[in-house]
């Protein structure tokens, strides 16, 4: 199958740990950059599911960019917005979200009564009661939301692309 990745990085990355992870389970890659007019490309695609990257940004920065709220319309497509994304996306929803000290590691996820061993780095949260009416809380992990789902949209504040049970993960979201 091919699966389109919007790259929210800084700089357009050509293999990366998502592009690999997505290339073991057997799929092929469209890749769209977040400075091209992504939306509209990703309106127009035959390409049912996209992948929305993480990125070292300040989400609350006026000059970051931002995940188009339209997504949602495209009821046609499945969204996975990973990390920086989530962020994005949720901001733009008005839930509430946090700055910490940068988190980087390795903990154990509990989703629908699956373990998950997952990875996150990031220094912004939603906290579990930060959601707005309509966001399902899928997992949590200390009160700060790690997985979740809206519309067509499904959401993580972790990397699947880093752990063996993350490429699961990305397995059954892609089937």
């Amino acid at each position: 199958m091919r699966i389109g990745i919007v790259d929210f990085s800084k700089r357009p990355k050509k293999n990366d740990s998502l592009h690999e992870a997505l290339q073991i389970l057997g799929h092929d890659i469209f890749l769209v950059h977040h400075t091209d007019d992504w939306y509209n490309i990703v309106k127009s695609s035959h390409i049912k599911h996209w992948i929305m990257t993480g990125a070292a940004y300040d989400v609350f920065s006026s000059k970051s960019p931002q995940v188009d709220a339209r997504i949602t319309q495209l009821i046609n497509k499945r969204f996975l917005l990973i990390c920086y994304s989530m962020e994005s996306f949720l901001l733009q929803m008005g839930c509430k979200l946090n700055r910490r000290e940068r988190t980087k590691e390795e903990f154990t996820l509990n989703s629908n009564g699956t373990r998950i061993v997952a990875w996150r780095n990031h220094n912004t949260f939603i906290p579990t009661d930060g959601l707005q009416p309509g966001i399902q809380l899928l997992a949590s992990y200390k009160n700060e939301t790690m997985t979740a789902k809206y519309k067509n949209i499904l959401m993580t504040q972790w990397h699947p692309e880093k752990t063996d049970d993350g490429f699961v993960f990305l397995s059954n979201w892609l089937s």
